[in-house]
């Protein structure tokens, strides 16, 4: 509808709606990751392999 109407501020607004979705999609795998018990075969990740630290640095 914003293309037909040729107003930026819907398109603007759609956009910033889009990237909020998309972060907020984001948070929710990185909290489903994170809580996902280790097992004996795994090392445990510190610093900057942390699901958390990553996530930071796409938002």
């Amino acid at each position: 509808m914003a293309w037909l109407c040729g107003s930026l501020a819907l398109i603007t607004g759609a956009g910033h709606m889009l990237t909020d979705a998309a972060s907020l999609l984001l948070a929710l795998a990185v909290l489903r990751f994170s809580q996902k018990k280790a097992d004996h075969y795994t090392t445990p990740l510190a610093g900057s392999q942390r699901p958390s630290t990553q996530s930071q640095l796409l938002e």
